[in-house]
C-alpha cells in the first residue's frame, strides 16, 4: 500500500480501462486491427478491424510465435482469421487494457504472457456476469505487452449471444475480481484482520445489548428506542426478522443500531473495520466513490440488527415460550447422494465393463469418510475413478466431478468437475442436472445464470428428483422463478414429501401448522413433521416438541415434547437445548432438576446461543419450595386460630334458623319462596 502526502490523490494498483467499438465500424474492422498493429504510440482508435493485429504485433507484445494473441484454448491462433472473425461479428466488442506496475509484476510473477492467460482464464466467468452473459456465450483474445514501467495485457470481448454490457458497477466488480486474483497474497492478512474486526463488532454489540437494561442511565435515548421496538415487535405476526418486518419497525431497528454505535468501544470497532475496508479497496479504486457508511447503513452488518431484534424479543427467564428457528435451518440446496446401487449405462461402454464398476467400487471405499476405513486412500481412488471415468462409467463420471468441484477428498478442478457433471446431465442424469443446477443458481464455481439453474432444476424433478422439486419449490417462493407461483411451490413440496424428502416434509409441515402459503391444518402439520422426526430431522423434532408444550396448534403433551426436544439435544440443536436447560432449571413442565438444566445451558452457550449464556451469568439459586402439602397444614392452623372448634357449627345453625324464618314471613304474605314455591291466601 502506499502512503500519500497530504492533498495527494490515491491511486489504484491495478488500472482497468473498457471501451467498446460499436457495429457501425464493422466495414473497417479487419483494416483497423492490422493499422494499429503497426503504430508506435498508444492513441485509442475507434474502428475495429485492426485492432487484434494491434494487440498482437504492436513493440512490446510478447509473441507466441509470429504473434502474441492468446485465447482460452490451446489450439494456436490464426492473426488473420481471428481479424476477419472480430470484423464480421454484429454486435459490440469491448476492448479493455489491464495494468499493473512493474514493481509488482516482478514481485507477484506478472511478468509472462502465460501468468496473464492464467489470470484470465481463471476469472472469464466473473468477466461474463460482470458484463451480464452467460459465460459459455463470452468470447475473448488477448495479449501481454511487456512495458517497461506498466506492463499490461490488451482484451477483445464479445458475445456469441446475449449483447454484453458493462455498467460502472460492473468495470469494478471485474476490476476487484482481477485484484483479489493478483494481489492475493497481499489481501489475505487484510481479510483475516478484517475477520477479527467483524467478529470483534459482533462481540461489543452483543455486549452492549446484554447491558442495556442493567445499565439505562448510560443512553436513555437508547433504552427508550429498544423498549419501544420491543413492545411493537410483540403485535407483529409471521416471522421477526430484520428484512420481514415493517418500515416503520426497520426504521427504528436502524435507530437503534445508530444509537448503539455512539458508544466509543462499538465506534472504535467500526472505525478500524473501515480502515481496513479502505486499504482493500484502494487496491482497484482510485479514490473511494462514495462517502464513508454508518453501522446502521451498511449491509455488509444487517446481522446486527437481528441480533438487536432477537434482543427485543427477549423474555422473562421464567415464561415458557420458544425461540424460532433461523431461515438458515431451511437448506435452500440440501445435499442430495448419489445412487447407492448405479445402473448399467444404457450405451455401451468402453472396455471391461465389470472391471469398470470393480473400479468404481474400490474407488468409493477409498474415499470412504468412515473413521475407520482401513482402506482410505484418495490419492488411489482419484486414480480408479478417471479409470472408470475414462470407460464411459457415468456414474464413475459423476462422482469425479464432483469430487473435483468440491475438493472434498482430492484437489479442487472446478473446470473439470463442471465438464463432467455436464456430460453427465446431457446424458440424462438427474444427479448432475441438481448439482449444475446448485452451481448455477449460487454463483459459486461458476457466473450466476438463474435461467439455466431452473432449466436444470426442472430436469431433474421431471426425473423424480426430491432434491430439485424442492429447491424449485424454494426458487418459487423466493421469486426467482421465470413465472414464480406460490400454488406451483406447494405442488412442488407435496410432490418431494411423496417421495419422502426430509426437508420437504419439514418445510411443508411447518407451513401447515403457521398457515403460511397454504391453509392451516395441524393435523397434515403433525403428519408431516412427524415423519421428518422418524427420520431425524433436528429442526422438525424442535418445532415439534416446541408445539406439544405449548399446547396452542396441537394439543398439550409434554410426555411427547419432551422426547422430541431430548432427541434434537442429542443432535446438538442449540435451540433444543437451550429450552429444555430453561425448563429443567425453572421446574417448566418438569420436575426441577437444576443440574440438568445448567448442562443442557452450558451446551447450548458453547454453540453460542446468547440467551442461554446470559441465564447462566444471572441465575441465582432458588430457596428449594416446600411440599403443597406443608401449605395447607399451615393454612389450616392460622384458620383454627381464628376460628375456635364448634364456632363453624354454631354459625350453620343460625343461619338456618334465620332462612326458616324469612320463609315464613314470604308464605304469609303469598310471596315466592327461595325454592321457587309460590303461596295465596287461599285456603
Amino acid at each position: 500500500m502506499r502512503r500519500l502526502s497530504k492533498g495527494a490523490i490515491q491511486m489504484a494498483d491495478i488500472i482497468l480501462k473498457c471501451r467498446y467499438l460499436s457495429p457501425r465500424a464493422k466495414s473497417h474492422a479487419g483494416n483497423l486491427i492490422r493499422y494499429i498493429a503497426t503504430r508506435e504510440g498508444v492513441e485509442i482508435i475507434d474502428k475495429r478491424e485492426n485492432y487484434v493485429g494491434y494487440i498482437a504485433m504492436r513493440p512490446g507484445a510478447e509473441k507466441r510465435g509470429a504473434h502474441g494473441l492468446f485465447h482460452a484454448g490451446e489450439t494456436p491462433l490464426a492473426l488473420s482469421k481471428v481479424a476477419r472473425e472480430v470484423a464480421a461479428h454484429d454486435g459490440i466488442v469491448w476492448t479493455n487494457i489491464l495494468s499493473i506496475t512493474r514493481k509488482d509484476a516482478e514481485r507477484l510473477g506478472y511478468e509472462t504472457g502465460e501468468a496473464w492467460r492464467n489470470l484470465l482464464r481463471a476469472n472469464a466467468h466473473l468477466m461474463a456476469d460482470a458484463m451480464k452473459i452467460p459465460a459459455n456465450d463470452l468470447i475473448w483474445y488477448a495479449a501481454f505487452h511487456n512495458e517497461a514501467h506498466h506492463p499490461h495485457i490488451h482484451m477483445v470481448a464479445y458475445s456469441k449471444g446475449k449483447e454484453p454490457y458493462l455498467s460502472e458497477a460492473g468495470i469494478q466488480k471485474m476490476k476487484s475480481a482481477f485484484a483479489r486474483e493478483i494481489f492475493r497474497e497481499d489481501l489475505l492478512p487484510l481479510y483475516a484482520l478484517q475477520t477479527e474486526r467483524r467478529e470483534a463488532i459482533g462481540k461489543e454489540t452483543d455486549r452492549m445489548l446484554s447491558e442495556i437494561r442493567s445499565a439505562p442511565a448510560k443512553n436513555p435515548v437508547l433504552l427508550a428506542k429498544f423498549t419501544e421496538l420491543s413492545t411493537r415487535l410483540k403485535m407483529v405476526k409471521g416471522r421477526k426478522v430484520y428484512g420481514y418486518l415493517p418500515g416503520p419497525l426497520r426504521k427504528l431497528t436502524d435507530e437503534v443500531l445508530t444509537e448503539l454505535s455512539k458508544e466509543d468501544a462499538l465506534a472504535a470497532c467500526y472505525a478500524a473495520w473501515q480502515e481496513g475496508q479502505r486499504s482493500i479497496e484502494n487496491i482497484y479504486q482510485d479514490a473511494l466513490r462514495r462517502a464513508p457508511q454508518s453501522l446502521s447503513e451498511n449491509k455488509a452488518f444487517r446481522n446486527l440488527k437481528n441480533k438487536i431484534i432477537t434482543e427485543a424479543l427477549s423474555f422473562a427467564m421464567q415464561e415458557l415460550t420458544f425461540e424460532e428457528l433461523p431461515e438458515a435451518g431451511e437448506d435452500f440446496f440440501p445435499e442430495a447422494e448419489e445412487d447407492a446401487m448405479p445402473k448399467r449405462p444404457k450405451q455401451a461402454a468402453a472396455g471391461n465393463l465389470s472391471q469398470l464398476f470393480d473400479w468404481y467400487f474400490e474407488a468409493k471405499a477409498c474415499l470412504s469418510d468412515d473413521l475407520e476405513n482401513e482402506y482410505y486412500d484418495p490419492e488411489k481412488g482419484e486414480q480408479l475413478l478417471r479409470l472408470a471415468a475414462a470407460g464411459g462409467l457415468e456414474v464413475a463420471k459423476y462422482r469425479l466431478g464432483m469430487e473435483l468441484l468440491t475438493g472434498k477428498h482430492f484437489a479442487k478442478d472446478a473446470e473439470e468437475g463442471l465438464e463432467l457433471l455436464w456430460e453427465c446431465a446431457n446424458q440424462g442424469n438427474q444427479y448432475a442436472q441438481y448439482q449444475l443446477g446448485r452451481v448455477y443458481l449460487t454463483g459459486v464455481d461458476a457466473a450466476r445464470d438463474i435461467a439455466l439453474a431452473e432449466s436444470l432444476f426442472k430436469s431433474a424433478a421431471d426425473q423424480g428428483n426430491s432434491f430439485a422439486m424442492y429447491s424449485l419449490a424454494k426458487m418459487h417462493l423466493t421469486g426467482l422463478a421465470k413465472e414464480a407461483s406460490e400454488a406451483r411451490a406447494i405442488e412442488l413440496l407435496i410432490e418431494s414429501a411423496e417421495k419422502d424428502n426430509v426437508h420437504a416434509e419439514y418445510l411443508l409441515g411447518k407451513f401447515y401448522l403457521r398457515g403460511e402459503h397454504v391453509l392451516k391444518d395441524s393435523q397434515k402439520a403433525e403428519a408431516l413433521l412427524e415423519k421428518a422426526a422418524k427420520k431425524d430431522h433436528a429442526q422438525a423434532e424442535y418445532l415439534l416438541g416446541k408445539t406439544y408444550t405449548l399446547g396452542k396448534d396441537l394439543p398439550k403433551d409434554m410426555t411427547k415434547a419432551l422426547r422430541y426436544l431430548r432427541r434434537a439435544c442429542k443432535k446438538e440443536n442449540p435451540y433444543a437445548q437451550y429450552q429444555l436447560g430453561k425448563m429443567y432449571l425453572f421446574g417448566q413442565g418438569v420436575m426441577r432438576d437444576e443440574d440438568a438444566g445448567k448442562a443442557y445451558l452450558n451446551k447450548a452457550a458453547a454453540q453460542g446461543n446468547p440467551y442461554a449464556k446470559l441465564i447462566l451469568e444471572t441465575y441465582r439459586p432458588h430457596r428449594p419450595a416446600l411440599p403443597a402439602g406443608i401449605h395447607i397444614m399451615r393454612l389450616a392452623g392460622y384458620f383454627t386460630e381464628i376460628f375456635p372448634p364448634g364456632a363453624f357449627r354454631m354459625q350453620k345453625l343460625t343461619e338456618q334458623k334465620l332462612r326458616a324464618e324469612i320463609a315464613e314471613r314470604k308464605r304469609a304474605r303469598g310471596l315466592r319462596t327461595s325454592h321457587g314455591q309460590q303461596f295465596t291466601d287461599e285456603p
